[in-house]
């Protein structure tokens, strides 16, 4: 029963519209009894799917054992799914989209749409990260091999000021990347300013409510 398959079950946690789902249905070959119902599963008149289904033949554990099965090599093996299903009264409808052969072009096609519709976005995203790196390698100056050892020390200290700057504008909560934000439960203050809220607003009322007698 499709409707109470565990593995249907799990894929509508993830994609509860089927959108994203492809039911494959295997062992037909032995399933001759419920080739009628297995058939109206494949056109897509029991389980809805976007992917929709496919069906397969797959060997059994006798099957497996049988010497003449095992000899047989893939290229005989897919061409007897392929018989079956096209000489089968209940399968010769849906026979197009049945077998192993099927089944892999469809995920393979599928695989190549998903990478066409989001290939874009990523390309976007690396050309976006490498100009950011390449902006922020270019503000660092001429790598150091380049330079004399006169510019080096310059360049040193230039380096030193600049840090020396950025803390500065942390203790004093002035850095631009991060701005200030009215004081509560979510506020962002940096460096000083949260220094100033948290003993003016949090340690201050805290000495307030102490109760000494409560000791």
């Amino acid at each position: 029963d499709l409707a109470t398959a565990d593995s249907l079950a799990l894929a509508r946690e993830v994609d509860p519209d089927g959108e994203r789902t492809m039911g494959v249905l295997t062992k037909l070959d032995l399933a001759d009894h419920a080739a009628a119902d297995a058939a109206a599963v494949l056109e897509g008149e029991v389980y809805p799917l976007k992917l929709g289904f496919v069906g397969v033949m797959c060997r059994s554990f006798a099957a497996r054992q049988a010497k003449a099965i095992k000899a047989q090599d893939m290229s005989s093996q897919l061409e007897a799914e392929e018989s079956f299903f096209k000489g089968h009264p209940a399968y010769r409808a849906v026979a197009q989209q049945c077998g192993i052969c099927h089944l892999a072009r469809r995920l393979n096609r599928i695989l190549l749409d998903r990478i066409c519709e989001v290939f874009p976005g990523i390309r976007a995203q690396a050309l976006q990260m490498t100009q950011e790196v390449e902006s922020e390698l270019q503000g660092y100056g001429e790598p150091l091999e380049r330079r004399s050892p006169g510019e080096q020390g310059a360049l040193l200290l230039s380096l030193f000021a600049k840090f020396a700057g950025r803390f500065g504008d942390a203790v004093e909560g002035k850095l631009s990347s991060q701005p200030l934000e009215v004081p509560g439960p979510l506020g962002q203050l940096v460096g000083r300013a949260r220094i100033d809220y948290i003993f003016r607003d949090v340690f201050a009322k805290t000495i307030r409510e102490f109760d000494r007698s409560e000791e």
